[in-house]
This record gives structure tokens, C-alpha cells and sequence, in this order.
């Protein structure tokens, strides 16, 4: 069943050695170029990768501290602007006080025209029935102009 030929045994033996030769000066240089270079893409890729990674986080930094820095001017502007606003509202109601004041005070210096002319005119009046009163009760008719200047400084005399 199984014979051995030795003859065939060393042809495929020498066959397979040339082919094994063949190879290890042929294809296995190129091979070993290919996957040097592509062990070295892969090395670069990775170096590129870790210093992409140092920039990001450099730049992660750098925002992180402006972001900080701007909330810090954010916040003294917020305050900036507080205290301005309580500052204007102080000059506001200030110069409304004023305001208010000046008004009461003119209004308390047209109540005192006005109360002069009213006490001028009760004055006038009363001298004119004083004087009404008189001639009635005197039943005769006096000068009225003199009647006038007699019941006013009659008047003048009882004021406080």
C-alpha cells in the first residue's frame, strides 16, 4: 500500500528547501520592509496622537483659566453696576427730596399771599360793617372814607 520512494522523498525535500530560500531572499525582505514601516506609521500615529492630547489639554487649561478670568470680570462688572444704580438712586431721590421741598415751600409762600389777601380783605370788610354798623346805630350817615380809616386803625389796635 504505502511505498516509499526516497528518490521523491528528496526531490520535494530539496524542492521545498529552494522554495523556503527562494522566499526567505525574495519575499521576505519586502515583507519585512512593510511591516517596519508600517510598525513605524503606527509608532508616529501614536506620537501624534499623545501630543495632540498634551496640546488639547494645554489649550483645555488655558480656556479653563480665561473662562475663570471672565467670570471674575463678569462678576465685578455685575458689581460695578450695582453700586452705580444704588448711586444714581441716591442722586435720584435726593433731587426729588429737594424737589419735593422746594415745592412745599412754595406752596406754604403762596398760602401766605394768599392768607394775607383773604385777612386784607376780612379787614375790609369788617370795616365796611363796622362802618354800616355805626352809621345804623348813630342813625346818620357818616363820611364813608373817614368811617373807613377809623374802623381799620380801630381794627389794628385790637390785633395781637
Amino acid at each position: 500500500m504505502f511505498d516509499i520512494e526516497t528518490g521523491l522523498i528528496i526531490w520535494t525535500t530539496v524542492s521545498f528547501a529552494i522554495l523556503v530560500l527562494m522566499m526567505y531572499k525574495l519575499a521576505l525582505p519586502p515583507l519585512l520592509a512593510l511591516l517596519k514601516e508600517r510598525e513605524a506609521k503606527i509608532e508616529g500615529m501614536i506620537n501624534s496622537a499623545e501630543e495632540n492630547r498634551q496640546k488639547s489639554d494645554e489649550l483645555l487649561s488655558s480656556y479653563k483659566h480665561k473662562i475663570s478670568e471672565a467670570s471674575q470680570d463678569a462678576l465685578k462688572l455685575i458689581e460695578q453696576a450695582k453700586q452705580d444704580g444704588n448711586k444714581l438712586k441716591e442722586e435720584i431721590v435726593t433731587a426729588a427730596k429737594r424737589e419735593a421741598q422746594y415745592v412745599i415751600e412754595k406752596a406754604q409762600g403762596d398760602m401766605r399771599i394768599e392768607k394775607n389777601k383773604i385777612m386784607a380783605e376780612v379787614r375790609e370788610f369788617t370795616a365796611d360793617l363796622v362802618v354800616a354798623a355805626a352809621g345804623k346805630i348813630i342813625k346818620q350817615k357818616l363820611d364813608p372814607l373817614a368811617d373807613r380809616k377809623l374802623a381799620e386803625e380801630a381794627l389794628r389796635q385790637c390785633q395781637p
